[in-house]
């Protein structure tokens, strides 16, 4: 059973894995900030999938708890049997937080903004910061369609062509970051690469 989940997240992951050199480059950075950002913290990742970027920022968090909507994913990132000490995962709900026990003086939600329609960006910002504590770090990061790393099939039919809700440029991409979360940041700090873009701030 261990082997057939395996084979489950290689294929949902594989976006991930992607062999181009522009992608492995910014990964790379990227990786490298969200593991500067959550260095030490007590993290509540959204969306985590089968928990391929759960993994990665366990290595740095203090501890991590993933949440997702979907049942099957989640079934999948426990097969990989992360340290219970610093990991576990829970159903949850992007829109309705209310219900998870606690609070978090960090948050991870990378690939994720672009499957939230706009018109309920405020509603899952809303619920995100309602578990961080003041003064918590965030780090998010997503996709960014560009000529100079085209997407994957599935890349395209799991987040769309556009960059984020239709941003044809890197400007346009940072305004609407920067319009989407300055009322919940300080010291925000964007980048937005050729083939991704990520973030970071601390919550108002």
């Amino acid at each position: 059973m261990h082997e057939q989940h395996s084979s489950q997240a290689w294929e949902y992951e594989r976006i991930f894995h992607r062999e181009d050199p522009v992608w492995q480059q910014e990964k790379k950075r990227m990786e490298e900030g969200m593991m500067e950002a959550l260095c030490c913290k007590d993290v509540l990742e959204i969306n985590c999938g089968t928990g391929y970027w759960t993994e990665r920022a366990s290595f740095a968090a203090k501890r991590i708890i993933g949440t997702d909507r979907s049942v099957r994913s989640l079934e999948i990132a426990r097969a990989k049997q992360l340290s219970p000490d610093k990991v576990r995962f829970e159903l949850a709900d992007a829109y309705n937080l209310a219900s998870l026990p606690g609070w978090y003086n960090a948050g991870l939600a990378n690939f994720w903004l672009t499957r939230v329609p706009p018109d309920k960006i405020r509603l899952f910002l809303d619920q995100f910061h309602l578990r961080l504590g003041p003064g918590a770090t965030v780090f998010m990061a997503d996709h960014i369609a560009s000529s100079k790393c085209p997407p994957l099939e599935e890349l395209q039919q799991t987040f769309g062509a556009d960059s984020l809700h239709g941003c044809k440029s890197k400007y346009e991409l940072e305004d609407r970051l920067l319009d989407y979360f300055e009322p919940y940041a300080r010291e925000i700090k964007i980048h937005a690469g050729d083939s991704c873009w990520w973030l970071s701030y601390k919550a108002v």
